[in-house]
């Protein structure tokens, strides 16, 4: 799994690409919670280079709106591809975090 980390006016992107899985689900809570203390505003995690999530890494994203929202803030998914949008759905946290189309509806 790679990371990518930018800002969009006030607001943290984090793009990671590959699968996030047991093995690396803790790189990616480190990536995660780094940027989520170096940022001030909202984040938006981009998932459209993602071709594999599982439980540990849904786990993070929990982790990590409810860290946003205890700030103020909001956590916004953008960009799941079909199959990874599933996974969201099935485990009902697409009712939880909201999923846009594209980043620009994320930053929207």
């Amino acid at each position: 799994m790679d990371m990518k980390v930018e800002d969009a006016s006030g607001v943290t992107v984090l793009s990671p690409a590959g699968r996030i899985d047991s093995s690396n689900a803790r790189q990616f809570e480190e990536s995660v919670v780094s940027a989520l203390d170096a940022g001030s505003g909202d984040v938006v995690i981009d998932l459209g280079q993602l071709a594999y999530i599982s439980s540990a890494g849904l786990r993070v994203i929990l982790l990590a709106a409810q860290k946003l929202k205890a700030k103020g803030k909001a956590l916004k998914l953008c960009s799941l591809s079909p199959m990874i949008l599933e996974v969201f759905e099935v485990s009902g946290f697409s009712k939880l975090i909201p999923i846009h189309k594209d980043r620009d509806a994320a930053l929207a």
